[in-house]
C-alpha cells in the first residue's frame, strides 16, 4: 500500500488529522496489513494506492472501528484513538466512501457521495431528515 499525497504548499504548518503507525491486521493465516505508515494533515487530499491485497481497505477499515488492528497506533488530531464502531469514527470526522458503480445512476457524482451521509443522518436522533421531507422520528 503506498499513499499519495497532493503537494500542499506549508504542509509542515498544517496539523496531523489522521495517522496510522506501524498498524497490522491478520485475519486467520493472511496478514492483510504489514507495519503500515499513513499520515494525512488538516486539507490534504490522499490516495491509497496499490495492488488487490495490499491493505488498503483493511487500513481503512481499522480506522474506522470496523476492524480492530493486532499492532500499531491510530491517531485523529494528534490523539490516540482506538475506535470500536463507525459512529465512533463518524464523530472524529472519519468517514469513507464507497465505490459502487452502479449506486444511483440518475445522480450526480456528489449526489451520489452523500448519499450515505443522508440515510446516517435519518436514522440519528436528528429531527430533520436532508434525504426527504419526513422526521426520522416520525412513524
Amino acid at each position: 500500500m503506498t499513499a499519495a499525497t497532493a503537494q500542499v504548499p506549508g504542509r509542515g504548518d498544517f496539523e496531523i488529522a489522521i495517522a496510522g503507525h506501524g498498524v497490522a491486521k491478520r485475519f486467520g493465516h493472511v496478514q492483510a496489513l504489514v507495519d503500515a505508515d499513513v499520515e494525512v494533515r488538516a486539507g490534504e487530499v490522499v490516495a491509497l494506492l496499490g495492488d488487490n491485497g495490499a491493505g488498503k481497505s483493511t487500513f481503512l477499515k481499522c480506522l474506522l472501528g470496523i476492524v480492530q488492528p493486532d499492532a500499531g497506533r491510530l491517531l485523529m488530531r494528534d490523539e490516540e484513538v482506538q475506535p470500536k464502531t463507525v459512529r465512533e469514527a463518524q464523530a472524529r470526522g472519519v468517514d469513507c466512501v464507497y465505490q459502487d458503480l452502479a449506486l444511483a445512476p440518475d445522480l450526480s457524482v456528489v449526489d451520489n457521495m452523500f448519499l450515505g451521509a443522508a440515510a446516517s443522518a435519518c436514522s440519528s436522533s436528528r429531527t430533520i431528515c436532508p434525504a426527504s421531507s419526513r422526521s426520522p422520528t416520525a412513524p
